[in-house]
């Protein structure tokens, strides 16, 4: 039976919101299912699309080792890379971003509630 693991969620979410690196632009979408003692999180996470590959896959290395070292269960990962796009910009806290197309607004804080939504976080 599918349930939900409210207790879990907080858990990984508090992890990731006390750890966050200035990098990580978002992260959205994010699923997680139980097979016993073994966890699947499934998550997408936005970072700077001028980012090279080798970049954008060391950051979302270190969420996962993040992770997997702060949650006490055998975990494996699929995360998606989303590159960043102008929408993403009132929320980037990169101070000096090379491409930045918009205003700094203010810092979306990362809940179970807006981390499992599947549209990536804007300002509003």
């Amino acid at each position: 039976m599918d349930e939900q693991d409210p207790e879990l969620l907080n858990q990984i979410i508090k992890v990731l919101e006390e750890n966050r690196r200035t990098e990580w632009v978002d992260v959205h979408n994010m699923k997680i299912q139980q097979f016993g003692a073994h966890l699947h999180i499934d998550a997408h996470i936005t970072l700077p699309w001028y980012y090279s590959f080798r970049d954008a896959h060391n950051e979302m290395e270190k969420m996962i080792l993040l992770l997997a070292e702060n949650i006490n269960r055998s975990i494996e990962f699929n995360f998606h890379m989303d590159d960043c796009k102008p929408i993403s910009c009132p929320i980037c806290q990169i101070a000096e971003c090379p491409v930045r197309e918009k205003d700094f607004e203010k810092r979306v804080t990362w809940t179970p509630e807006n981390v499992t939504n599947t549209e990536k976080h804007t300002a509003e």
